[in-house]
Protein backbone atom coordinates (compact mmCIF):
# COMPACT_ATOMS: atom_id res chain seq x y z
CA UNK A 1 0.00 0.00 0.00
CA UNK A 2 1.20 3.55 -1.28
CA UNK A 3 0.42 6.45 0.73
CA UNK A 4 1.38 10.14 0.64
CA UNK A 5 1.09 13.43 -0.88
CA UNK A 6 -0.05 13.55 -4.60
CA UNK A 7 2.36 13.90 -7.44
CA UNK A 8 4.90 11.14 -5.65
CA UNK A 9 4.49 8.55 -8.49
CA UNK A 10 1.89 6.34 -6.57
CA UNK A 11 -0.45 5.52 -9.72
CA UNK A 12 2.47 5.65 -11.89
CA UNK A 13 3.51 2.37 -9.60
CA UNK A 14 0.47 0.78 -10.20
CA UNK A 15 0.24 1.95 -13.95
CA UNK A 16 3.84 -0.37 -14.37
CA UNK A 17 2.93 -2.95 -12.32
CA UNK A 18 -0.33 -3.74 -15.20
CA UNK A 19 1.90 -2.97 -18.08
CA UNK A 20 4.39 -5.75 -16.32
CA UNK A 21 1.25 -8.58 -16.19
CA UNK A 22 -1.10 -8.37 -18.88
CA UNK A 23 -3.31 -10.14 -16.25
CA UNK A 24 -3.35 -7.66 -14.14
CA UNK A 25 -6.27 -5.20 -13.74
CA UNK A 26 -6.17 -1.35 -12.46
CA UNK A 27 -9.44 0.05 -11.26
CA UNK A 28 -10.24 3.26 -9.41
CA UNK A 29 -11.88 3.17 -5.63
CA UNK A 30 -13.67 5.78 -6.35
CA UNK A 31 -15.94 4.19 -8.80
CA UNK A 32 -15.94 0.13 -7.66
CA UNK A 33 -18.23 -1.95 -5.68
CA UNK A 34 -18.21 -4.95 -4.36
CA UNK A 35 -19.88 -6.65 -6.42
CA UNK A 36 -18.18 -5.23 -9.43
CA UNK A 37 -14.61 -5.72 -7.50
CA UNK A 38 -15.09 -9.44 -6.51
CA UNK A 39 -18.81 -11.22 -7.88
CA UNK A 40 -21.75 -10.40 -8.21
CA UNK A 41 -24.78 -11.36 -9.91
CA UNK A 42 -26.36 -10.46 -13.50
CA UNK A 43 -30.26 -10.87 -14.04
CA UNK A 44 -30.57 -12.06 -18.09
CA UNK A 45 -33.49 -11.10 -19.94
CA UNK A 46 -35.03 -14.12 -19.72
CA UNK A 47 -34.90 -14.15 -16.07
CA UNK A 48 -31.78 -16.00 -15.08
CA UNK A 49 -29.90 -15.32 -13.00
CA UNK A 50 -25.63 -16.21 -12.86
CA UNK A 51 -22.49 -14.96 -11.18
CA UNK A 52 -20.62 -12.94 -12.67
CA UNK A 53 -16.30 -12.39 -11.55
CA UNK A 54 -14.76 -9.28 -11.03
CA UNK A 55 -10.93 -8.68 -11.33
CA UNK A 56 -10.21 -9.56 -8.34
CA UNK A 57 -11.37 -13.51 -9.13
CA UNK A 58 -10.34 -12.68 -13.10
CA UNK A 59 -6.47 -11.74 -11.57
CA UNK A 60 -5.70 -14.96 -9.84
CA UNK A 61 -2.13 -15.87 -9.48
CA UNK A 62 -1.56 -11.60 -10.73
CA UNK A 63 -2.34 -8.46 -9.49
CA UNK A 64 -5.36 -6.07 -9.29
CA UNK A 65 -4.32 -2.41 -8.51
CA UNK A 66 -6.84 -0.16 -7.27
CA UNK A 67 -5.63 3.58 -7.23
CA UNK A 68 -7.88 5.99 -4.48
CA UNK A 69 -8.55 3.72 -2.53
CA UNK A 70 -9.34 6.17 0.32
CA UNK A 71 -12.65 6.94 -2.01
CA UNK A 72 -14.05 3.49 -1.63
CA UNK A 73 -16.76 3.18 0.73
CA UNK A 74 -15.87 1.29 3.54
CA UNK A 75 -18.95 -1.67 3.24
CA UNK A 76 -17.10 -2.51 -0.08
CA UNK A 77 -13.37 -1.99 1.43
CA UNK A 78 -14.79 -4.79 3.84
CA UNK A 79 -15.58 -7.14 0.99
CA UNK A 80 -11.52 -7.44 0.21
CA UNK A 81 -10.98 -8.74 3.43
CA UNK A 82 -11.42 -12.06 3.31
CA UNK A 83 -9.98 -12.20 -0.30
CA UNK A 84 -6.55 -10.68 1.31
CA UNK A 85 -6.81 -12.90 4.32
CA UNK A 86 -7.77 -15.92 3.21
CA UNK A 87 -7.41 -16.01 -1.04
CA UNK A 88 -10.64 -17.07 -1.48
CA UNK A 89 -13.85 -15.67 -2.37
CA UNK A 90 -17.69 -16.35 -1.07
CA UNK A 91 -20.69 -15.52 -3.55
CA UNK A 92 -24.29 -16.34 -1.56
CA UNK A 93 -27.24 -14.45 -3.19
CA UNK A 94 -30.64 -16.06 -4.63
CA UNK A 95 -29.81 -19.04 -4.62
CA UNK A 96 -25.93 -18.95 -6.14
CA UNK A 97 -23.85 -20.31 -3.55
CA UNK A 98 -20.32 -20.35 -5.08
CA UNK A 99 -16.68 -20.30 -3.46
CA UNK A 100 -13.90 -18.77 -5.94
CA UNK A 101 -9.88 -19.37 -5.61
CA UNK A 102 -8.49 -15.50 -5.21
CA UNK A 103 -4.75 -15.90 -4.97
CA UNK A 104 -4.98 -12.15 -6.35
CA UNK A 105 -2.14 -9.53 -4.64
CA UNK A 106 -3.74 -6.20 -3.69
CA UNK A 107 -1.77 -3.18 -4.58
CA UNK A 108 -3.03 0.19 -3.24
CA UNK A 109 -2.31 3.45 -3.58
CA UNK A 110 -4.34 6.41 -1.02
CA UNK A 111 -3.94 9.89 -0.75
CA UNK A 112 -4.39 12.01 2.59
CA UNK A 113 -7.45 13.84 3.51
CA UNK A 114 -6.24 17.55 3.05
CA UNK A 115 -3.74 17.91 0.25
CA UNK A 116 -0.62 16.84 1.43
CA UNK A 117 0.70 14.51 4.56
CA UNK A 118 0.41 16.06 7.89
CA UNK A 119 3.38 14.81 9.35
CA UNK A 120 2.33 15.86 13.08
CA UNK A 121 -0.68 13.45 12.73
CA UNK A 122 -0.93 9.93 12.88
CA UNK A 123 -1.91 7.46 10.07
CA UNK A 124 -5.15 7.22 10.78
CA UNK A 125 -5.55 10.68 10.78
CA UNK A 126 -3.85 11.25 7.86
CA UNK A 127 -5.87 9.05 5.58
CA UNK A 128 -9.70 8.04 5.51
CA UNK A 129 -9.36 4.11 5.98
CA UNK A 130 -10.20 2.23 8.64
CA UNK A 131 -7.16 0.37 10.52
CA UNK A 132 -8.88 -3.15 10.20
CA UNK A 133 -8.81 -2.55 6.42
CA UNK A 134 -4.78 -0.84 6.23
CA UNK A 135 -3.68 -4.06 8.61
CA UNK A 136 -4.10 -6.23 5.48
CA UNK A 137 -1.72 -5.15 3.42
CA UNK A 138 1.69 -6.57 4.40
CA UNK A 139 4.18 -3.55 3.33
CA UNK A 140 2.59 0.39 3.82
CA UNK A 141 5.26 2.51 2.20
CA UNK A 142 4.78 6.92 3.02
CA UNK A 143 5.75 9.31 -0.18
CA UNK A 144 6.52 12.55 0.69
CA UNK A 145 6.77 15.70 -1.73
CA UNK A 146 10.05 16.78 0.31
CA UNK A 147 12.47 18.96 -1.86
CA UNK A 148 16.16 16.98 -1.88
CA UNK A 149 18.68 19.44 -3.87
CA UNK A 150 20.16 16.59 -5.02
CA UNK A 151 17.27 13.94 -5.34
CA UNK A 152 15.99 17.04 -7.45
CA UNK A 153 19.14 17.61 -9.71
CA UNK A 154 19.04 13.45 -10.19
CA UNK A 155 15.19 13.28 -11.31
CA UNK A 156 15.45 16.20 -13.61
CA UNK A 157 19.26 15.03 -15.23
CA UNK A 158 17.51 11.73 -15.66
CA UNK A 159 14.09 13.60 -17.24
CA UNK A 160 16.13 15.68 -19.39
CA UNK A 161 18.33 12.86 -21.20
CA UNK A 162 15.18 10.79 -21.72
CA UNK A 163 13.76 13.52 -23.18
CA UNK A 164 16.74 14.26 -25.56
CA UNK A 165 17.76 10.55 -25.87
CA UNK A 166 14.86 8.51 -25.37
CA UNK A 167 13.61 6.00 -22.51
CA UNK A 168 15.42 3.14 -24.36
CA UNK A 169 18.61 4.95 -24.63
CA UNK A 170 18.52 5.73 -20.64
CA UNK A 171 17.75 2.07 -19.68
CA UNK A 172 20.70 0.89 -21.93
CA UNK A 173 23.03 3.70 -20.19
CA UNK A 174 21.51 2.78 -16.42
CA UNK A 175 22.00 -1.23 -17.25
CA UNK A 176 18.43 -2.09 -16.45
CA UNK A 177 15.87 -4.42 -17.77
CA UNK A 178 14.09 -2.96 -20.47
CA UNK A 179 9.35 -4.27 -20.28
CA UNK A 180 10.09 -6.66 -22.20
CA UNK A 181 12.76 -8.04 -20.25
CA UNK A 182 11.53 -7.42 -16.90
CA UNK A 183 8.31 -9.15 -18.20
CA UNK A 184 10.31 -12.09 -19.32
CA UNK A 185 12.49 -12.19 -16.11
CA UNK A 186 9.58 -12.01 -13.56
CA UNK A 187 7.63 -14.83 -15.60
CA UNK A 188 10.35 -16.91 -15.24
CA UNK A 189 10.54 -15.98 -11.63
CA UNK A 190 7.20 -16.73 -10.79
CA UNK A 191 7.38 -20.92 -12.19
CA UNK A 192 9.94 -21.85 -9.38
CA UNK A 193 8.39 -22.77 -6.11
CA UNK A 194 11.54 -22.78 -3.78
CA UNK A 195 11.46 -25.03 -0.36
CA UNK A 196 12.84 -23.30 3.34
CA UNK A 197 16.16 -24.08 3.98
CA UNK A 198 16.84 -25.49 7.98
CA UNK A 199 16.67 -23.19 9.72
CA UNK A 200 14.90 -20.28 8.34
CA UNK A 201 11.76 -20.74 9.91
CA UNK A 202 13.10 -20.33 13.42
CA UNK A 203 15.46 -17.16 12.26
CA UNK A 204 12.28 -15.44 10.72
CA UNK A 205 10.26 -16.37 14.14
CA UNK A 206 13.15 -14.86 16.54
CA UNK A 207 13.85 -11.68 14.26
CA UNK A 208 9.33 -11.60 14.80
CA UNK A 209 9.66 -12.11 18.24
CA UNK A 210 12.00 -8.98 18.69
CA UNK A 211 9.45 -6.83 16.69
CA UNK A 212 6.85 -8.44 18.92
CA UNK A 213 8.91 -7.09 22.25
CA UNK A 214 9.22 -3.65 21.12
CA UNK A 215 5.76 -2.65 19.74
CA UNK A 216 4.41 -0.68 22.29
CA UNK A 217 0.02 -0.93 21.65
CA UNK A 218 -2.08 -2.41 19.85
CA UNK A 219 -2.51 0.26 16.93
CA UNK A 220 -2.80 0.79 13.18
CA UNK A 221 0.47 -0.62 12.28
CA UNK A 222 1.00 -2.99 15.38
CA UNK A 223 2.80 -6.35 14.44
CA UNK A 224 0.84 -9.03 14.45
CA UNK A 225 0.48 -12.63 13.46
CA UNK A 226 -0.10 -11.30 9.92
CA UNK A 227 3.34 -9.83 9.92
CA UNK A 228 5.09 -12.95 10.26
CA UNK A 229 2.81 -14.12 7.47
CA UNK A 230 3.62 -11.28 5.69
CA UNK A 231 7.55 -11.85 6.71
CA UNK A 232 7.56 -15.40 5.27
CA UNK A 233 6.11 -14.84 1.58
CA UNK A 234 8.27 -12.01 1.50
CA UNK A 235 11.17 -14.05 1.83
CA UNK A 236 9.41 -16.61 -0.28
CA UNK A 237 9.22 -14.12 -2.74
CA UNK A 238 12.92 -12.69 -2.50
CA UNK A 239 14.48 -16.01 -3.09
CA UNK A 240 11.85 -16.70 -6.35
CA UNK A 241 13.39 -13.33 -7.41
CA UNK A 242 17.16 -14.49 -6.81
CA UNK A 243 16.07 -17.48 -9.47
CA UNK A 244 16.81 -19.69 -6.43
CA UNK A 245 15.27 -23.38 -5.67
CA UNK A 246 15.57 -22.75 -1.76
CA UNK A 247 14.37 -20.30 0.78
CA UNK A 248 17.64 -18.52 2.62
CA UNK A 249 18.40 -16.50 5.74
CA UNK A 250 19.63 -13.77 2.94
CA UNK A 251 16.49 -13.89 1.78
CA UNK A 252 15.09 -13.83 4.79
CA UNK A 253 17.23 -10.47 6.03
CA UNK A 254 15.87 -9.17 2.37
CA UNK A 255 12.81 -9.57 3.82
CA UNK A 256 13.12 -8.47 7.18
CA UNK A 257 15.05 -5.16 5.85
CA UNK A 258 11.96 -4.35 3.68
CA UNK A 259 9.33 -4.63 6.23
CA UNK A 260 11.71 -2.19 8.33
CA UNK A 261 12.35 -0.07 5.24
CA UNK A 262 8.31 0.43 5.34
CA UNK A 263 8.39 1.46 8.70
CA UNK A 264 11.55 4.17 8.37
CA UNK A 265 9.36 5.07 5.27
CA UNK A 266 7.44 7.18 7.99
CA UNK A 267 10.00 9.62 8.74
CA UNK A 268 10.01 8.63 12.53
CA UNK A 269 13.21 8.71 14.61
CA UNK A 270 12.46 9.26 18.52
CA UNK A 271 10.62 6.75 20.83
CA UNK A 272 8.11 8.86 21.29
CA UNK A 273 7.24 9.23 17.21
CA UNK A 274 7.68 5.52 17.03
CA UNK A 275 4.38 5.09 19.97
CA UNK A 276 2.55 7.71 18.25
CA UNK A 277 1.71 6.16 15.53
CA UNK A 278 2.61 2.14 16.67
CA UNK A 279 5.67 1.60 15.03
CA UNK A 280 8.30 0.12 16.37
CA UNK A 281 11.53 1.83 18.70
CA UNK A 282 14.45 1.53 16.28
CA UNK A 283 17.08 1.58 19.12
CA UNK A 284 16.14 -1.78 20.06
CA UNK A 285 15.26 -3.35 16.43
CA UNK A 286 18.41 -6.43 15.73
CA UNK A 287 20.67 -5.19 13.07
CA UNK A 288 19.75 -7.46 10.52
CA UNK A 289 23.74 -7.17 8.50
Amino acid sequence: LFVGDPSTGKSAILDKLKELDKRSFKISGRSSSSAGMVMGVDNLSDGTRMAKFGPVILANGSYVCIDELDKMRPEDQSSLHDVMESQVAHLNKVGINLTMPARTKIMGAANPIKSNWDTTKSVMQNINMPASFIARFGYVFLLLNDFDDKKEDDKYDAMGYINDNGIEAYIEKEKLLNTDELRKYLNYANTLDPVFEDGVFRFIHEQFKTLRKITRNRGLLNIDTRTFRDILRGSYAFAKLGLSETVTKDHAKQALNLYQDSLDSFGVKSQEEHERINLTEPSKLETLD
